[in-house]
């Protein structure tokens, strides 16, 4: 029996890596579908999940600085809903999380699908 080394096992490896990163090409799929809006578009926020037909579109997340006001913190949470592409924000429980001394809101992005 041929012993097994280190390299034996990193070669299959590293080439299957390189097999997968070279096979993508192209835009992600929120760049493509979801091109970013400007800052203080506007953005519904809403608590629970939304009641229209929506594409989501991946995580918003804002943290803010102790001293600035949940408003504020709330408009920066929208402002990175429309850096994604969003109109919608959904998931969104106030008051804000404090974290780290600071606060921080979350939820999920998504686009509106436009009626049939």
């Amino acid at each position: 029996m041929v012993p097994v080394t280190r390299v034996d096992l990193l070669v299959p490896v590293a080439a299957l890596l390189v097999a997968c990163g070279g096979a993508g090409g192209g835009k992600s799929r929120t760049q493509a579908d979801f091109p970013p809006r400007p800052r203080n578009c506007p953005v519904e926020v809403l608590e629970s999940s939304p009641t229209v037909p929506t594409q989501n579109i991946g995580t918003a997340v804002a943290r803010c600085t102790a001293d600035i006001d949940d408003a504020a913190c709330m408009r920066q949470l929208q402002d990175e809903v429309c850096a994604l592409g969003g109109d919608v924000v959904w998931g969104v429980s106030m008051p804000p999380k404090v974290v780290e001394g600071g606060k921080q809101l979350s939820g999920r992005a998504a686009k509106r699908r436009p009626a049939k």
